[in-house]
C-alpha cells in the first residue's frame, strides 16, 4: 500500500512539474531590439502611470518622453490600484535593483523592475504598445495574432535618413 501511495505522489509531482514547465514556456519575452533600453531613470520621472498589461507599466513626466517598465512577474493588484509605489536609491530607479508595488494594497509586495525602455513621441509609444500586445498574443496557444501583427506594421516608425543635408 505504501508503494502505491509513493507512486501516486511521484506521478502527481511529475504532473505538477510538467504543468509548471509548460506555463513557463508560454511566458512572453519582452526583449525588443527596436526599443531603447536604459539602465535607470530619475525617480521624478515616475509621475503618472498606466498599464499595458499586468507585467508592463508606462510612466513619464512629459507626453513626449515615456518609460516602459517591465516587471519580473505579473502583478494583478496593479489593475485595481490608484497609486504606484516605487523604490529608488539616490533619486534613481534602477533595473534589477528597484521594485514597484501597488500603492493601495494592504500587503505591499515589491515586484522587481527587469527592464526599462525609453520611448520618445506618441507614434513611438503606439508602436511600442503594439509590440507588447503582439508578444502577449504570441505567447497564447492557438491565438490569431494577425490583427496585432498588422498594428505593429501600421505603427512602425521610419528610421531617420542617414547622411541628410544639415
Amino acid at each position: 500500500m505504501a508503494v502505491v501511495k509513493n507512486l501516486f505522489l511521484l506521478l502527481s509531482l511529475s504532473c505538477l512539474f510538467n504543468l509548471a514547465q509548460a506555463e513557463s514556456n508560454t511566458k512572453p519575452d519582452y526583449h525588443f531590439e527596436e526599443l531603447k533600453s536604459v539602465s535607470s531613470i530619475r525617480a521624478s520621472d515616475v509621475n503618472g502611470w498606466g498599464r499595458i498589461n499586468d507585467q508592463v507599466l508606462v510612466t513619464g513626466r512629459t507626453a513626449s518622453r515615456k518609460y516602459i517598465l517591465v516587471l519580473a512577474r505579473p502583478d494583478h493588484d496593479l489593475a485595481f490600484s490608484t497609486a504606484l509605489g516605487v523604490t529608488s536609491n539616490a533619486g534613481r530607479v534602477a533595473v534589477k535593483f528597484d521594485e514597484v508595488y501597488a500603492g493601495n494594497s494592504t500587503i505591499r509586495v515589491g515586484n522587481r523592475i527587469m527592464m526599462i525602455y525609453e520611448v520618445k513621441g506618441s507614434d513611438a509609444m503606439k508602436h511600442a504598445r503594439a509590440l507588447f500586445e503582439l508578444r502577449d498574443c504570441e505567447s497564447q496557444k492557438n491565438a490569431d495574432c494577425s490583427s496585432f501583427t498588422k498594428a505593429v506594421e501600421d505603427t512602425t516608425v521610419p528610421a531617420p535618413k542617414q547622411g541628410a543635408a544639415q
